[in-house]
């Protein structure tokens, strides 16, 4: 059955009461600030770098957790850490408050598992590697120009003018099904030398793997300028997105890339750095741009047992509107046309009505019911808004519910 037609069975089959698919089972209240956790039905765990949670810091907390758990990071400053070959959901409370400062490490994870990170700040960058399973980045950042940075030891001063050259700190490599949702990754901009201007840092490179990035920033680092000694060279700029070979396809869906400005050669002979552009597709990889959705959904990624929290829609007037809400996440390709989805079998569909003149509304979300009566529960959200009869897809939201405690 064509996936349009099986979407509109579904639209007619399907009960529309929101209620979310999470197992039941209540459970006691932790102590804080212990050692060594015990082990508790829900797998859910406090990362606090004052004291006051279960872990002071991120390696521990992710070698002690068990498959599947939520790792709820307060603000503060943590190691960098690698997450290989389990499930888990690394949650900070507030986009940015949790500081990264080594580098972290996403490998192994099997084609049943995933891991999803929220809201992370990555002061020392980021590789996904041999992942057939999704890895999902939801309001990760890294800082805007933590530079200047020198240049990439395989590199010699004659090649820094040349487009596309250039190091990057955020890899995705051999990996099936990556996605990354309203993140902000910068490359760092190059330094000048003695004589030369190095070139600025990649924002995001992919090699042999499939990845959707929805919404958010990718940019390149801005190239050196040469000094203005004869014969000096300044650097390229660094590209939003690189691509590498060809069995890398990349989606970009709303996204801004940008290319770092090449340097300027201050001795004037010509030796100016190449500009960085958005994306650069190299040995047969595949990068493309799905078209504006205008279809839009907010919700807080983190609410407590007995909130009700908002969540704002915007899409064209006229449009019916559908709330997909899933219990997991899972990677399903489609047309560029269409967009890629992010939902697992199993979902509800949950009619919302047409959209008003507005092209925008705000409404409480289902309250959580006994259903939710656990440490945590997790789903993922997408609005389908169907526009003279082609359906448009929102970025994925993903939704973790917790008990008052954590």
């Amino acid at each position: 059955m064509p996936r349009s037609r099986a979407l509109a069975h579904l639209l007619v089959t399907v009960a529309s009461t929101g209620a979310l698919l999470a197992q039941s089972g209540m459970v006691q209240l932790p102590g804080q600030g212990r050692s060594a956790p015990e082990a508790r039905p829900d797998h859910a765990f406090v990362v606090d770098a004052l004291g006051q949670g279960d872990f002071l810091d991120l390696p521990a907390a992710v070698a002690s957790a068990p498959e599947g758990a939520l790792l709820l990071v307060r603000a503060g400053d943590y190691s960098g850490v690698t997450i290989s070959g389990k499930s888990l959901r690394v949650q900070c409370e507030a986009p940015g408050a949790a500081r990264v400062h080594g580098a972290l490490l996403v490998a192994d994870v099997g084609a049943t598992q995933d891991v999803l990170l929220f809201g992370l700040e990555l002061r020392a960058g980021l590789e996904v590697s041999r992942c057939a399973g999704e890895v999902s980045l939801t309001a990760c950042s890294s800082p805007t120009n933590a530079g200047p940075v020198p240049p990439p030891p395989w590199l010699n001063f004659w090649q820094y003018p040349l487009c596309g050259l250039g190091d990057v700190q955020h890899r995705v490599i051999d990996s099936a099904a990556v996605s990354l949702v309203d993140c902000a990754f910068h490359g760092r901009d190059g330094a000048s030398t003695a004589c030369d201007g190095s070139p600025g840092e990649h924002a995001l490179s992919v090699t042999d793997s499939r990845v959707a990035v929805y919404g958010g920033v990718l940019a390149g680092g801005d190239g050196a300028d040469g000094p203005g000694c004869h014969g000096g060279y300044a650097g390229s700029g660094g590209d939003g997105l690189q691509a590498h070979g060809a069995t890398t396809r990349v989606h970009v869906c709303d996204a801004v890339l940008v290319g770092g400005e090449g340097g300027v050669d201050l001795n004037s002979f010509g030796l100016d750095g190449c500009d960085g552009i958005e994306a650069r597709a190299l040995g047969g990889a595949a990068v493309d741009h799905c078209p504006p959705a205008a279809v839009g959904l907010e919700i807080a990624a983190l609410a407590r047992t007995g909130d009700r929290p908002a969540y704002t829609i915007t899409a064209p007037p006229g449009s019916d509107l559908f709330l997909l809400i899933a219990p997991a996440r899972d990677w399903r390709e489609f047309a560029a046309a269409e967009g890629v989805l992010h939902v697992s079998p199993g979902f509800t569909i949950v009619p919302l009505g047409t959209m008003s003149a507005s092209g925008s509304f705000t409404r409480p979300f289902p309250a959580p019911g006994p259903e939710w009566g656990r440490a945590f529960a997790n789903a993922e959200l997408q609005v389908v808004a169907r526009v003279s009869g082609q359906d448009r897809y929102s970025e994925p939201r993903s939704l973790n519910v917790v008990h008052p405690w954590l």
